[in-house]
């Protein structure tokens, strides 16, 4: 009797506790990281501003090329073209077989940086991308 009485307080005892364990916690799954924004293109985007110049405007050419000009926008009687490279958020610019240099940041909206020439000046720059001006 006393062994059937132990065995039943240690079943009792065995099933107490069974009943009373919280259950498993589920396996932590972190959530999918944020997409990256696809990155930023300066092909075929107009900037105005002041550069070395107030007025100024360049449009960024699919090519890797640029127009530019101060004033009002007239592809016509552009500048002549330059070229430009972008690595990030660094922005890379010449005119004129690199009479002209520019060397910044853009973050998609605003550029700034500055801007100089092989005589030894220097200009700070900063162009806003705005909407293209319609031609005249």
């Amino acid at each position: 009797m006393k062994r059937t009485f132990a065995i039943s307080i240690l079943c009792g005892f065995a099933f107490g506790i069974a009943a009373a364990a919280h259950p498993a916690r589920p396996l932590y799954e972190p959530p999918d990281p944020p997409k990256a924004a696809p990155p930023f293109t300066m092909a075929g985007t107009y900037w105005f501003g002041k550069c070395y110049a107030d007025n100024f405007w360049m449009i960024f050419e699919e090519q890797g090329t640029i127009n530019w000009g101060y004033g009002q926008l007239d592809v016509k009687k552009a500048g002549s073209t330059g070229t430009w490279k972008l690595e990030g958020n660094h922005l890379y610019f010449e005119f004129n077989k690199k009479t002209l240099e520019f060397r910044g940041t853009t973050d998609g909206q605003v550029i700034e940086g500055s801007t100089f020439n092989n005589s030894g000046s220097n200009y700070k720059t900063y162009l806003r991308h705005t909407a293209r001006p319609k031609q005249p």
